[in-house]
């Protein structure tokens, strides 16, 4: 893995920030907490009474991505 030249830290700590904003807001409001593996796990069970956040949670990340891409006119960097 390589790390980029012009890495900045400002808008690493504004996304950091954003995303422990929504876990505690998440956690606030809903009682749960918003791990990609639990909200996934109780969304592949047989009856889930509470399956419109799990799937609007699921959806929302990519395309949460594809949004700012197209915003930024980029494509996500994707290096393995």
């Amino acid at each position: 893995m390589q790390m980029v030249g012009d890495y900045l830290v400002g808008p690493a700590l504004i996304g950091g920030a954003l995303i422990g904003l929504g876990v505690a807001v998440m956690l606030l409001f809903n009682g749960k907490i918003a791990g990609i593996s639990g909200v996934l796990g109780g969304a592949l069970q047989k009856w889930v009474p509470d399956l419109s956040w799990r799937l609007a949670f699921l959806v929302g990340i990519p395309v949460a991505v594809m949004l700012v891409s197209a915003l930024r006119n980029m494509q996500p960097a994707v290096e393995l």
